[in-house]
């Protein structure tokens, strides 16, 4: 299973930012503005169309 994966799975889950970060094994503020840059970049994807 990749990150991506792994994350959804947990966030299925009700898990915290903080118990994901755990689970991959990355400190919380890495994992919290890593979330930020997909939400931007996402965001930026659905405002081309």
């Amino acid at each position: 299973m990749n990150v991506k994966e792994e994350i959804l799975k947990l966030k299925k889950q009700n898990k915290t930012y903080k118990e994901i970060a755990e689970a991959l094994n990355v400190p919380i503020g890495t994992f919290k503005s890593t979330c930020y840059r997909y939400r931007v970049y996402t965001r930026d994807l659905l405002r081309r169309d």
